[in-house]
């Protein structure tokens, strides 16, 4: 099942304050291709994980 879901836009801080940070969620990144993705458009370009009601941010730098 493939849904895609696009959320408000937030600032990036307030992302860090009410979303669980990675190692917090002892995610290994070569789970992310098997979970459903949501990508957040703000200052930055932030891809959002969904994992059983959690949102994991990952910040893209280039």
């Amino acid at each position: 099942m493939d849904q895609r879901v696009i959320l408000p836009r937030l600032s990036a801080a307030k992302i860090k304050q009410i979303i669980p940070s990675q190692t917090q969620l002892g995610i290994d990144r070569t789970c992310l291709d098997n979970l459903l993705i949501v990508f957040l458009i703000d200052l930055y370009f932030h891809i959002a994980v969904i994992i059983d009601g959690f949102l994991l941010i990952v910040i893209i730098n280039n």
